[in-house]
């Protein structure tokens, strides 16, 4: 197995540890309730840090105190959050946990600073909240991207925080299809009260009242990450590439997109039932189901790596380096092209932020030592 390691990921001294488990032991620490053992684990994570990232050491004061205090907030509010909503007091290990969290988990500041010196020809911009409606007369809507999603009730249509999309105020048509492109995502709520947020070269296809039907059909292309509203008298159908999932009320993500090698349904909760030709599995949370159109296959998956876009982030963790490409092609809208030969079993791993402009990702990569990119306009030169 080749590994493709980008050094700015949660593992900088060896210690095993995802987010969610570094700020659970952030929080006990906070409160004064953490184990000799878990003391332990944060102060060799801590006291290793600054040497695997000497970035750190570059940027300003000021701009250091300004990243420190945004990384208190969010500390502070996942505790909280943790702690069922009650306030705990900041100690002297929140500096600490601040600054390895600025650094190793929201994306590296001094990168995305100093992107206008890039090595590149060009830098492209993250992708932003983009779409167009398609109604069922053939008129096209290009939905605001100061929004982040619609909310759709027959043939009324609003943006999530309640304002009117004026472009068909007072119109009967029916709202058919909504599609994001490359560089583009959005979010939908449906007749029923399922909401689906769409990755970025995406299409739903839906109608724009479930009333009257025995079932609740939508079509998906692309990727979605769905949280279907319970209504055990009308199964939830979403039908894409050659096979179907079957819900009655739960989360999953589906990515479908035609460059992958197979359908992927992966189940946060609940259950799901997934049909291609003749072959039916029903998978649990933490499973995801691969159709290929010749049968099913059903592997435990790590749930982060399949919904990272959702949270804003390419988690590449135990990701084939091919498959970690193709997310970038697509958020960032650029085509990537391959120098040379880059075998299967390559594997990626690091997280890092949607948010950084393309340049910042690629100096991440690159950092590995292991591949090297050349931007041209929007063709993106991969070599070793």
């Amino acid at each position: 197995m080749v590994q493709f390691i980008v050094p700015y990921s949660l593992e900088p001294c060896g210690i095993n540890m995802n987010r969610e488990e570094y700020i659970e032991i952030a929080g006990k620490l906070a409160d004064g309730l953490a184990t000799e053992h878990e003391v332990r684990q944060f102060n060799a994570y801590y006291n290793q840090y600054q040497s695997v990232y000497p970035e750190w050491d570059r940027v300003m004061a000021s701009e250091k105190k300004a990243i420190l205090d945004t990384m208190h907030q969010r500390i502070n509010k996942t505790i909280n959050e943790k702690n069922g909503g009650r306030r705990i007091r900041l100690t002297r290990w929140m500096s600490a946990i601040a600054a390895v969290l600025a650094i190793v988990v929201f994306g590296i500041y001094f990168f995305s600073q100093n992107s206008q010196q890039s090595i590149y020809k060009n830098d492209l911009a993250p992708g932003r909240n983009k779409a167009v409606l398609t109604l069922a007369n053939g008129k096209k809507i290009n939905l605001s991207d100061a929004k982040s999603g619609i909310v759709i009730k027959a043939s009324q249509l609003t943006y999530t925080d309640g304002a009117a999309i004026v472009a068909i105020a007072g119109k009967k048509a029916e709202i058919t299809t909504i599609s994001t492109p490359r560089g583009g995502q959005y979010n939908i709520e449906l007749p029923d009260g399922t909401t689906v947020a769409l990755n970025a070269a995406s299409t739903l296809k839906f109608p724009a009242t479930f009333s009257g039907a025995n079932n609740r059909l939508v079509e998906l292309s692309g990727e979605g990450y769905f949280e279907v509203a319970k209504d055990k008298k009308h199964p939830f159908i979403v039908k894409s590439a050659g096979q179907e999932v079957e819900v009655l009320g739960t989360h999953f993500n589906l990515n479908a997109y035609a460059d992958e090698r197979a359908v992927a349904t992966t189940l946060v909760e609940g259950s799901v039932k997934v049909s291609s030709g003749s072959h039916v599995q029903v998978i649990k949370p933490g499973e995801q189901a691969l159709s290929n159109g010749s049968g099913i296959r059903v592997n435990p998956v790590n749930i982060e790596n399949v919904t990272d876009w959702k949270e804003g982030a390419f988690s590449l963790n135990h990701l084939d380096f091919k498959s970690a490409m193709r997310k970038i092609s697509r958020w960032y809208d650029v085509d990537v092209i391959y120098e040379g030969a880059f075998p299967d079993d390559m594997e990626s791993g690091g997280w890092i932020s949607r948010s950084n402009p393309l340049s910042a990702v690629l100096k991440l990569i690159e950092s590995s030592g292991q591949v090297h990119f050349r931007l041209e306009g929007k063709k993106l030169y991969v070599s070793k």
